[in-house]
């Protein structure tokens, strides 16, 4: 039964990442009412509640992992690493970048939003791949995949051996 919650909880995971990371932090620069910087105290605050649910998030799976006595997999590894890489380093410089912006600076170019934005991408199509391969998941897969008969051709006085 662990594997499933592991698996649910990947793709809880993973969807938490699309609406919340991608889409609704896009869509709020599209509210014309709003100044950047209030937009940007907005974005502050949505990507502070959506990094304690991603640690909530991850520290359920390593929870379900150890009750399934499943050692964590590479993908599950990289999926750590990238949520430490983007909440410990990125965010904190992507804060700064955003006072500054505040403070009426104009910073350098886009190049860390970019990086951030790539390791989502990146622990996105992990949380999926993690998700898709937990070994129960892995069995129903086998289960629904379509296999030859033992026998295909069933005529009278021919063998296999004959063909």
């Amino acid at each position: 039964m662990t594997p499933k919650f592991t698996s649910a909880v990947f793709f809880i995971w993973a969807g938490l990442s699309v609406g919340g990371n991608i889409l609704a932090a896009a869509a709020k620069f599209q509210v014309s009412t709003l100044t950047t910087a209030e937009l940007l105290l907005v974005g502050r605050a949505q990507f502070a509640w959506l990094g304690n649910a991603e640690w909530i998030l991850c520290a359920t799976v390593l929870l379900l992992l150890a009750a399934g006595r499943q050692r964590p997999t590479p993908a599950h590894c990289l999926i750590i690493l990238l949520l430490v890489l983007q909440q410990h380093w990125l965010t904190p410089l992507l804060q700064l970048r955003t006072d500054m912006i505040i403070a009426g600076n104009v910073p350098d170019g886009p190049a860390l939003h970019f990086l951030f934005v790539g390791a989502e991408v990146a622990k996105l199509t992990l949380l999926m791949f993690a998700g898709l391969l937990q070994p129960d998941t892995q069995r129903k897969a086998q289960r629904l995949t379509w296999q030859l008969p033992r026998h295909p051709l069933n005529l009278k006085g021919c063998s296999v051996e004959k063909i």
